[in-house]
């Protein structure tokens, strides 16, 4: 049996880029088994599949450490991309209270939820990026308001990444900006779920 470990946030597809630790029959009698040191402030996937192709059978994944964890199963069979950057052009604002002046560059990006289900919701950029989710609408005068979650790091190579429930009659939006003032670059959005998504700038 082969399992991979990998960091919340990244392509569930292809599980590469955020790869921690993969094995096969560590564990003895053609099962896996890692030893692997874990921050409570990550979320964590664990993949499980086989050696061979096309083989099914019920499994039972055993985990032993300092505390007990909880475990949620996870579908996401789909993913969505959405590419763009921030630029000089981009709009500006203020995205904490405490800021004097609008220096954050930022994007505001309405994602269409077809189907409602947990969701993963990544950024992927060379710049250190910060993530906002919000129900209904963004106001930027007013970042507090609406906010259902924001992340700065809890994605892999400085990434913010969500894990959340999401319903189809709501409308979510996520703010793209970055952790710095004055920071411009590209950058993907990239969601995985249960259904494909459709986004709009706003």
């Amino acid at each position: 049996m082969k399992r991979r470990l990998s960091v919340e946030g990244k392509q569930q597809s292809c599980c590469v880029t955020s790869l921690i630790i993969g094995n096969g029959n560590e564990a003895g009698n053609r099962q896996f088994g890692f030893a692997q040191f874990l921050q409570v402030s990550r979320t964590y996937f664990v993949i499980v599949t086989t050696y061979s192709t096309h083989v099914t059978g019920s499994f039972s994944l055993i985990t032993a450490g300092p505390a007990s964890i909880s475990y949620e199963q996870l579908n996401m069979t789909v993913q969505s991309i959405y590419s763009s950057a921030l630029m000089d052009s981009s709009p500006t604002y203020c995205r904490e209270s405490v800021c004097s002046r609008s220096f954050y560059y930022y994007q505001a990006i309405k994602i269409n939820i077809l189907t409602s289900g947990s969701y993963t919701i990544a950024s992927n950029s060379s710049m250190d990026t910060y993530g906002y989710l919000y129900n209904d609408m963004f106001n930027p005068s007013f970042p507090s308001q609406n906010l259902i979650a924001k992340s700065d790091d809890n994605a892999a190579n400085s990434q913010f990444g969500f894990v959340q429930f999401l319903q189809s009659t709501e409308t979510y939006i996520v703010v793209v900006t970055t952790y710095t003032v004055r920071i411009m670059g590209a950058f993907s959005l990239i969601v995985n779920g249960a259904a494909s998504v459709t986004f709009k700038n706003e």
